[in-house]
């Protein structure tokens, strides 16, 4: 039997595979991590550009009932009221 009171052996250190592993995992870790915010950071600029934001043409400000129309004459059978 041992000394009661000596120190246990230390534990042998882990092979190199594994050290292999580790780096690998900790590797495909962050780059799932920056996919993520990236896919976060794209739904986020989505949403702050609101829905149906491009649907007017440019120069259209919403709420404005006027039109500047460039031709009042529609042609025969056209609605007059434009």
């Amino acid at each position: 039997m041992g000394n009661l009171f000596s120190r246990p052996k230390p534990p042998p250190p882990p092979p190199a595979a594994v050290e292999d592993n580790l780096a690998e995992q900790e590797a495909a870790v962050a780059a799932q991590e920056q996919e993520t915010r990236r896919r976060v950071r794209g739904r986020a600029r989505a949403r702050g550009r609101g829905r149906g934001a491009n649907l007017m043409a440019p120069g259209v400000v919403a709420g404005d009932t006027s039109r500047d129309v460039l031709q009042t004459n529609l042609g025969a059978g056209r609605n007059p009221r434009g």
